[in-house]
């Protein structure tokens, strides 16, 4: 049986932000590991720190997805996090525990 390559996908949930002027100072986001039939995901936020003199500011309105996940990374240690839903769905395909009782 072959074994089916595990696809993660990060995802925006939500951007809180200052209305005086649209800086954004926490990100809700999730991610999502499947392989085959067996899925494992997480949600988080992460809080961000105003941008300093000399970084690049983009507007609100103008952010992307693809923008915000690549802060996201930066910030966060992507590879233990991917290494975390990997390793759910691995004990999703060979269970180590188990709950239940012996009777009926």
């Amino acid at each position: 049986m072959a074994s089916t390559a595990t696809v993660y996908t990060w995802n925006i949930n939500s951007l809180d932000r200052k209305l005086s002027d649209g800086v954004v100072f926490n990100v809700h986001y999730d991610v999502t590991a499947e392989a085959g039939e067996n899925t494992a995901s997480i949600y988080g936020t992460i809080g961000l720190e105003a941008p300093s003199e000399g970084h690049t500011f983009i507007e609100y309105a103008d952010l992307t997805e693809e923008v915000v996940i690549n802060w996201i990374k930066a910030l966060l240690d992507e590879s233990a996090i991917e290494a975390s839903l990997q390793a759910d769905i691995d004990s999703q395909k060979t269970p180590v525990e188990a709950a239940g009782i012996p009777w009926s």
